[in-house]
């Protein structure tokens, strides 16, 4: 209901599949149904899965220019 406008709007998710982020991909796929229907593309919105990464520091540092470049490009 209160999402952006995919407009003017870019959106980031990720989640790993090991420790407390195991129990986040079966959320992240309903997330990403209700991202699609309010009209987010791939080029306004990214939903990743990281298998076996957790949700650290550690983890985050590996990937953390993936969202980066993604929501500072110019569209």
């Amino acid at each position: 209901k209160n999402l952006p406008s995919p407009k003017k709007h870019k959106l980031y998710f990720d989640c790993g599949t090991a420790g407390l982020d195991a129990l986040y991909p079966p959320l992240q796929k309903q997330v990403d149904t209700i991202v699609a229907a309010k009209g987010f593309t791939r080029s306004n919105w990214q939903s990743r899965i990281f298998e076996g990464e957790d949700h650290a520091e550690k983890a985050w540092k590996k990937r953390l220019e993936i969202p980066l470049v993604f929501l500072l490009a110019k569209r």
